[in-house]
């Protein structure tokens, strides 16, 4: 975002210097400035998507770390249940006992 920023600074001298020369030299100022505003509403647009960009990846970062617990929470269960099986099993598996 640095260098983003640095671009936008150097950008927006560059404009008030073009800005200051048409003004000296008699240009038409209110279409120049009408370019300008409308830049620099651009500019502020372009800025809030990067904004917004960056907020969704970090929302994207945290849903793919929820999702990794909650896969790892039914891998535990998973072995859980496996285990609860074999103990079943294991039950049905042993001699049972004549009844009297």
């Amino acid at each position: 975002m640095a260098n983003e920023a640095d671009a936008n600074d150097a950008w927006a001298r560059d404009r008030d210097l073009s800005q200051r020369d048409a003004d000296a030299g008699g240009g038409d100022h209110a279409r120049l400035h009408t370019l300008a505003k409308g830049t620099d509403d651009l500019l502020a647009s372009a800025e809030e998507i990067a904004a917004s960009s960056e907020e969704q990846n970090a929302s994207t970062e945290e849903i793919a770390s929820s999702a990794n617990q909650l896969a790892q929470a039914a891998d535990h269960l998973t072995g859980a249940v496996k285990s609860f099986r074999l103990t079943a099993e294991e039950l049905d598996d042993r001699p049972r006992e004549a009844a009297d």
